[in-house]
C-alpha cells in the first residue's frame, strides 16, 4: 500500500519538475535567446542599433531621455522631434536612418527612407494605394 503512494508522489514530483523546467525554458527563451537571436539577425540585414537588455531593452533610456527632454524649456523652432522623441532622434543620430531600438524584448526598426517605408508596406500588405477594399 505505501509503495503505492510513493509512486503516485514520484510521478507527482516528476510532472511538476518536468512542467517547470519547461516554464522556466520558454520564459529564457522569450527574454533572452529570442532577443539576441534577433539581434543578430538584424545586424546580419545590414541594421545598427543598441544592443539588447536584458528584460527591459531600451525602456529605462527611452524614459530618462523623455523625462529629461520634457524637463527643459521647448526651443522657437520646428525641431520638435529632439522634444517628442529624444531616444528614436538619438538612435537616428547615432546609427543611422535604418536602425532598431529595444521596447522590452521586442526589436523596433526606424526607416526615415520614404521610398523604404513604401516598399516595406507594399511587401507586407499593410498599405495598397488606390485600392477599394
Amino acid at each position: 500500500m505505501m509503495s503505492t503512494k510513493e509512486d503516485i508522489l514520484q510521478t507527482l514530483v516528476v510532472i511538476v519538475g518536468v512542467v517547470l523546467v519547461s516554464w522556466a525554458w520558454k520564459t529564457i527563451s522569450s527574454i533572452w535567446l529570442k532577443p539576441k537571436k534577433m539581434e543578430k539577425y538584424l545586424r546580419e540585414q545590414g541594421l545598427k542599433g543598441p544592443n539588447y537588455k536584458f528584460l527591459y531593452g531600451d525602456t529605462k533610456e527611452i524614459g530618462r531621455l523623455t523625462k529629461e527632454a520634457r524637463s527643459k524649456p521647448m526651443e522657437n523652432s520646428h525641431q520638435i522631434v529632439p522634444r517628442v522623441f529624444p531616444y528614436y532622434h538619438q538612435v537616428v543620430q547615432q546609427y543611422g536612418k535604418m536602425s532598431y531600438f529595444w521596447f522590452r524584448p521586442m526589436p523596433r526598426l526606424i526607416v526615415m527612407d520614404p521610398d523604404k517605408q513604401m516598399a516595406e508596406f507594399n511587401s507586407r500588405g499593410v498599405l495598397r494605394i488606390g485600392c477599394v477594399a
